[in-house]
């Protein structure tokens, strides 16, 4: 039976890979902030409370050769964003390699870091503390100390899931969301699914030694399609209201302005004009081919989910 530790296995992604790993036949560790936390792992998980990741993490509890380590817990960049860059240096660099080290002296083999698409360019705190981090698991792999594989998620979507994908279906459904049918932009995003089977073939394939992966889906999605799609699932009739592109951007601009007279960062600016109208594709192709990745689904499938996630009080 194959032995494995996860970091971050209460939240979203964490938990649908715990309980991936489980169906599989995986024996679980499940490293925790605080004991508390246990309630909320997936049964036959156990649990081994480290602390907190910006304070020190005590990772001596963990399991003696494991044959893999997936680390997922880290600072996340849309929850904090105004905190300084010592804190993501805290949590998402120096966390990681002190976990880096543990593992080296339990003899873990497999180490897998998930990553994100930010650390390509490195332009905020967030994404600078993921490439470093995805750095040090390099260097690591470099000097044998472990086999290191680093993946770089896009926008990870599920049903279940909190996050814009639920914000855009609650903004539809109450009428306040334009159709935006003339954008015709290209968005990387990456089913949770899809992130698991990324995960499983990482630990398994001596090929992903070393390597840095984009983890997506298949083809990226418009925003003008996933409106569409989201207008569908809640039964709404097809058109709606929309806004001109020349209106939106103007919008924005004023959003700017407020922003900058108050201090304050506006419901809509360039950065959220951006986000819905903008290219964010990543090619996910150089996992294709070394690792055989293949996406096993696509937004138009977990539509429905998500909806009923929503109707259910999910957002």
């Amino acid at each position: 039976m194959k032995a494995a530790l996860v970091t971050g296995s209460t939240g979203f992604i964490g938990s649908h890979l715990t309980r991936a790993l489980l169906r599989s036949g995986w024996r679980i560790q499940a490293a925790l902030r605080d004991t508390a936390s246990a309630q909320y792992l997936p049964e036959g998980a156990s649990p081994v409370v480290v602390g907190d990741l910006s304070k020190n993490p005590d990772w001596s509890g963990i399991a003696a050769n494991l044959d893999a380590v997936f680390h997922l817990a880290g600072k996340a960049h849309d929850t904090a964003a105004k905190d300084p860059a010592s804190e993501y240096t805290k949590v998402n660099l120096v966390a990681t390699q002190s976990l880096l080290e543990a593992c080296r002296a339990r003899g873990a083999r497999r180490f897998i870091y998930f990553s994100s698409i930010k650390a390509a360019d490195r332009a905020t705190p967030y994404g600078q503390s993921k490439h470093e981090a995805e750095i040090a698991v390099l260097e690591a792999t470099r000097q044998r100390h472990i086999s290191g594989v680093s993946l770089r998620l896009s926008l990870v979507y599920g049903p279940g899931q909190k996050g814009n994908l639920l914000r855009l279906v609650r903004q539809i459904d109450r009428g306040f969301f334009p159709a935006l049918r003339w954008v015709k932009n290209r968005r990387s995003m990456v089913h949770i699914d899809n992130v698991v089977l990324a995960a499983l073939l990482a630990a398994d394939s001596p090929k992903a030694a070393g390597q840095t992966y984009i983890v997506a889906d298949a083809q990226p999605y418009s925003t003008a399609t996933l409106c569409r799609l989201v207008r569908e699932g809640l039964g709404k009739a097809e058109g709606g209201w929309d806004i001109p592109r020349p209106m939106l951007k103007s919008l924005a601009i004023l959003g700017d302005f407020l922003g900058g007279l108050s201090r304050r960062k506006a419901p809509f600016d360039s950065e959220a004009f951006e986000k819905l109208c903008g290219d964010a594709f990543f090619n996910p192709s150089k996992i294709i081919s070394e690792l055989g990745y293949r996406p096993v689904a696509d937004i138009q499938s977990a539509i429905p989910g998500i909806i009923e996630c929503y109707r259910k009080g999910g957002v």
